[in-house]
Order: structure tokens, then sequence, then C-alpha cells
């Protein structure tokens, strides 16, 4: 398995811009979501993944499929 090693950066590309949901989502609402929701997500990712690049244990490869399956499945 390759890691992708996902920056901080990668939760500022949106396709869109954070009011554009309004009024049915505020750009607070928003915000929030994607500086802390989906940024923890990404941090577990990246920890996940550089955990995975450093093991040679199939034992410990296998434990770690898991939060790499929580947190990059999204």
């Amino acid at each position: 398995m390759k890691s992708t090693e996902f920056s901080n950066e990668m939760t500022e590309l949106l396709l869109y811009h954070g009011q554009a949901l309004e009024p049915f989502i505020s750009k607070e609402i928003m915000t929030l979501h994607h500086k802390k929701h989906h940024q923890a997500y990404v941090s577990g990712l990246n920890v996940a993944e550089s955990s995975y690049a450093r093991t040679g244990s199939p034992r410990e490869r296998i434990a770690l499929q898991a939060a790499i399956r929580f947190n990059g499945g999204g």
C-alpha cells in the first residue's frame, strides 16, 4: 500500500465556496465541518498509512487496515 500523506491543505480544496449552500447550511457550519470533523479523518488516515508503511509485520499491517478503512472511507 502506498502512503498518500494528505496535507492539511486538502481540507481547503472544495469544489464550491463555503457559503454556496446557504441558507440551508451556513458558512460557519461548513467551515467547522471541514476544519475539525473532516480534518480528523485526514489526520487519522495519515497516521495509519505512515504506521502501515513503517511496519513489515503482516499481523500489524492487518491490524492497521481497519484504521485505514475507517479514516479513508469517508
